[in-house]
């Protein structure tokens, strides 16, 4: 039998100012999107052999809402804001 437990918090880097989007690309990666304090959108990802990659930056283009990010799989990932003007889509394939 497995037995799983909780481990305990890990700091993931600057201060968003906006809930996280979080999606799973596929098996043992995962992806967190964050609003920074400087209202663009940044990207980290977890792979469970290499662990935790630094932040970078997706797009300068102010954002006014909290990332929703999502995986049809296959790798691919869509991540929507609200910004300033419109509804802004980014994809990755």
């Amino acid at each position: 039998m497995v037995i799983f437990a909780w481990s305990g918090y890990e700091q993931l880097g600057p201060e968003p100012i906006a809930s996280p989007g979080v999606c799973c690309r596929a098996a043992g990666l995962l992806d967190v999107f964050v609003r920074g304090t400087d209202n663009a959108l940044w990207h980290k990802s977890f792979d469970t052999n290499t662990g935790w990659t630094g932040y970078e930056q997706l797009g300068a283009e102010p954002i006014a809402s909290a990332p929703a990010a999502v995986s049809s799989g296959g790798g691919r990932m869509d991540v929507f804001v609200r910004g300033t003007d419109a509804l802004w889509h980014k994809s990755f394939a």
